[in-house]
């Protein structure tokens, strides 16, 4: 999987792409969530509309993340998952935990009301 950062005001972008799973992903995706928080980043988008795939240890680790950004007293929300992805959350029953937004501009605004 490829991850890339990016800022946009005070909210980072991870712009995940290709398969969130076990082993391929979900080590990438905890890695980077530790450094924003170290470095005192809490407002995280996890932009998944490039994800093709995820499994069980992708979607514990997205899980996961979301709890470690709120206990460090941030936000970590949801882009435009695919279709396919946006089905394993729901069949998982993880996506009331999440907001979600299908444009980048909405969750951008999300943060900035929550401010």
């Amino acid at each position: 999987m490829r991850l890339d950062l990016r800022e946009r005001g005070r909210v980072t972008v991870l712009q995940l792409e290709g398969r969130l799973v076990a082993g391929q992903g979900d080590d990438q995706l905890r890695e980077a969530v530790k450094v924003l928080i170290e470095s005192g980043r809490v407002r995280i988008l996890v932009d998944l509309s490039g994800v093709s795939v995820i499994d069980s240890g992708g979607l514990g680790e997205l899980v996961a993340s979301a709890h470690r950004v709120e206990e460090a007293g941030g936000a970590l929300r949801a882009l435009h998952p695919r279709e396919r992805v946006a089905r394993v959350l729901d069949v998982a029953r993880v996506l009331p935990m999440f907001q979600v937004y299908e444009t980048e501009d909405q969750a951008l605004a999300s943060f900035e009301a929550d401010a």
